[in-house]
């Protein structure tokens, strides 16, 4: 699918976008590969390591490639749909510049009035989509915008379907970044195997009186999530208003549970 969404895509639409010659050729040389390490990248384009992670990077912070990492190796991740995703919001982007001009605003208090009230949604699908979102969550920890971690999910990482590796690497990751995590399951056995603190990784569980489940809700920041770890896809909600008043009702629940 990665190889097939690159040969659709002319270098001439990164360009139209503003994009360089060379951050051109690292975007179509990810897409074709879907994921790939800098270094990697760096041999399809012929340009030197550090400059293809500076470029990787600056692709990043644009919104465009999804860093991801899993048992020490950093990755980056561009497919047809995350593109699909960075253009529609460029178009919005100027869609809001265009109406800040017709109503005399300045741009950027158009633009941050406009985010302040517009739900940003995306749809992932399959085992790397997911890790898309995980990844996304951990940036959010990295970048100290939040220490505070809240779901309902689910009893065994084996239910995560080609993703139990990655995830288990997510759970040390967020324990590491000093998240603490509250979390709903059903109840029964699940495989979590919380010891002692060393193990705990920052987790707290309770149990709902429930049958097992093969989706998760999560909460982080500002931004909901939704799993089907059935069919492996998610969705991602970014809104400041959706985000606090779940995160108060999940607090409220959490508080008045066993």
């Amino acid at each position: 699918m990665a190889g097939h969404a690159a040969s659709i895509v002319s270098p001439k639409i990164f360009r139209a976008l503003g994009f360089t010659l060379p951050e051109t050729a690292v975007a179509i040389a990810l897409l074709h590969r879907g994921s790939g390490r800098a270094s990697e990248i760096a041999q399809d384009v012929r340009i030197p390591r550090q400059t293809t992670y500076s470029i990787l990077a600056k692709l990043v912070h644009d919104g465009l490639v999804t860093p991801t990492s899993g048992k020490g190796v950093r990755r980056f991740t561009l497919d047809y749909g995350q593109l699909m995703h960075y253009i529609e919001e460029r178009k919005d982007e100027l869609e809001r510049i265009r109406e800040s001009l017709r109503n005399g605003y300045a741009p950027s208090v158009a633009i941050q009035e406009s985010q302040s009230r517009l739900p940003r949604v995306a749809y992932y699908e399959g085992a790397t989509g997911l890790g898309h979102l995980f990844e996304s969550m951990l940036e959010v920890y990295r970048k100290g915008k939040s220490k505070k971690f809240r779901g309902y999910g689910i009893n065994f990482l084996a239910s995560t379907r080609g993703l139990e590796d990655y995830v288990r690497s997510f759970l040390e990751e967020r324990g590491r970044l000093g998240v603490s995590a509250d979390l709903f399951i059903a109840r029964g056995p699940d495989d979590f195997k919380i010891t002692n603190e060393s193990s705990r990784l920052g987790r707290n569980i309770k149990h709902l009186d429930i049958d097992e489940q093969n989706a998760g809700i999560y909460l982080v920041g500002n931004r909901v999530y939704l799993f089907s770890f059935k069919e492996n896809v998610g969705v991602v909600v970014e809104n400041q208003a959706i985000a606090e008043f779940l995160k108060n009702a999940f607090d409220d629940h959490w508080a008045k549970s066993a």
